[in-house]
């Protein structure tokens, strides 16, 4: 359920909605309600956080998905951003309830609770985006990007010369000089494919259709 963009999506945005309806109930308590609700707060940190672990370290399937509209070859979707944003979310809206109430009061040392709760926020946020746009490599003719929340990556297959091998690693494959990731796709099926296209540019204008995607996968 959770590889659906829109049910992604959708959870992201039904759980800023829970924080910001949990702060609003928290902050004027003082914090009351905060820790009445610490232990399911802290069960669902750690159920999604296992959850999110399983999803990094399982064995990635070896297939790529056709993308119409982008008229490319993505990675297939993963869990794992929206797992990962489910089990940091207890735990950042609990610092930032915090941190309001300390700020409004003038409780020392505030400006640290602003400084540390916009580091969580920060990390929360590139969760957020990872799930909202999905992460991964895309193949497309022109080149490879890697889907980052923050930076992405795009190699032109010019730079690519037949022979370059293509190293495949746990998490990622290396591509000349720079890292792919691969936390939703198998390494080494990567690899050849890209590898596959570096050798022969014969096929990339066919990147992104369904006979090309067929006789890659056949």
């Amino acid at each position: 359920m959770l590889n659906s963009a829109f049910a992604a999506r959708a959870v992201v945005l039904v759980e800023i909605l829970l924080a910001a309806a949990y702060v609003a109930v928290d902050v004027p308590t003082g914090g009351e309600f905060g820790r009445a609700a610490v232990p399911w707060s802290l069960g669902l940190a750690l159920v999604f956080g296992a959850l999110a672990v399983w999803a990094a370290l399982r064995r990635h399937p070896a297939v790529l998905v056709l993308h119409p509209g982008a008229g490319a070859f993505d990675a297939p979707p993963s869990p794992l951003p929206v797992l990962a944003f489910t089990a940091l979310m207890p735990a950042t809206t609990e610092k930032l309830s915090t941190t309001i109430d300390r700020v409004a009061n003038r409780v020392d040392p505030w400006w640290l609770d602003i400084l540390t709760t916009t580091v969580w926020i920060g990390l929360l946020a590139v969760l957020g985006v990872a799930a909202w746009r999905g992460f991964g490599v895309r193949l497309r003719p022109d080149g490879i990007v890697d889907r980052r929340p923050v930076r992405p990556v795009f190699i032109p297959w010019q730079s690519l010369g037949p022979g370059r091998p293509v190293v495949a690693g746990r998490f990622q494959i290396l591509v000349g000089r720079r890292g792919l990731a691969t936390w939703n796709i198998d390494s080494t099926f990567l690899a050849r494919v890209i590898q596959e296209y570096a050798d022969h540019p014969e096929h990339r204008p066919a990147i992104g259709t369904e006979a090309e995607l067929r006789r890659l996968l056949g």
